[in-house]
């Protein structure tokens, strides 16, 4: 990358760092450490939903980071997912 995309890349990261709720439009990097090829990043739609791999659609628009963090854990850990209490949720961009 150039000095210019990491110049971007930081701003972005500071616009949605001091960010308490997702909201439309921003983009999410879902990460499974133990389970790499389930690695993703999924865009909030207009209806404040997300599609998940195994879970389908999740309402996330209005929630914290933190929050999305505990559900998308629950969900999984109801499906039977190991080490679903691994995965991590990170703010791309809004």
């Amino acid at each position: 990358r150039n000095v210019r995309d990491k110049a971007e890349e930081a701003l972005n990261a500071t616009r949605t760092a001091g960010r308490d709720v997702l909201a439309v439009g921003d983009t999410l990097r879902i990460s499974f450490p133990l389970k790499p090829e389930w690695n993703t990043s999924v865009r909030v739609h207009a209806d404040g939903r997300a599609a998940f791999p195994l879970v389908d659609e999740v309402q996330v628009a209005g929630l914290t980071i933190a929050e999305l963090d505990t559900r998308l854990s629950a969900l999984y850990a109801e499906r039977n997912f190991e080490n679903s209490d691994k995965l991590t949720v990170e703010l791309l961009s809004g």
